[in-house]
């Protein structure tokens, strides 16, 4: 999983879009889940929806077999701060 750019590097080209793709369907489900549950806490209490993303996790974790199938976190937050992606505010600080 390791490419010279960026750290990561891949087998061949194939390796590389299964891992792509795979990220992109697993992500899909947890971004939506995750901004609900910093969104709506309220309804994320109700539905359990942290319980809820750690066992798809867990699922993920046991499809994959020991395998490494995602990113070291260090790589993904290089990755953030290189574009910009974080807040301008402080998100410590809540607002009524």
């Amino acid at each position: 999983i390791i490419n010279r750019q960026r750290g990561a590097r891949f087998c061949s080209p194939s390796c590389q879009k299964t891992f792509g793709n795979r990220a992109m369907v697993r992500g899909a489900a947890f971004y939506h889940l995750i901004r609900a549950h910093r969104r709506e806490r309220d309804k994320s209490k109700q539905l359990n929806l942290w319980t809820q993303i750690c066992r798809l996790e867990l699922y993920y974790n046991d499809i994959d077999a020991g395998r490494r199938t995602y990113l070291p976190p260090e790589m993904v937050l290089d990755d953030i701060a290189r574009q910009d992606m974080v807040p301008t505010t402080n998100v410590s600080v809540r607002t009524a």
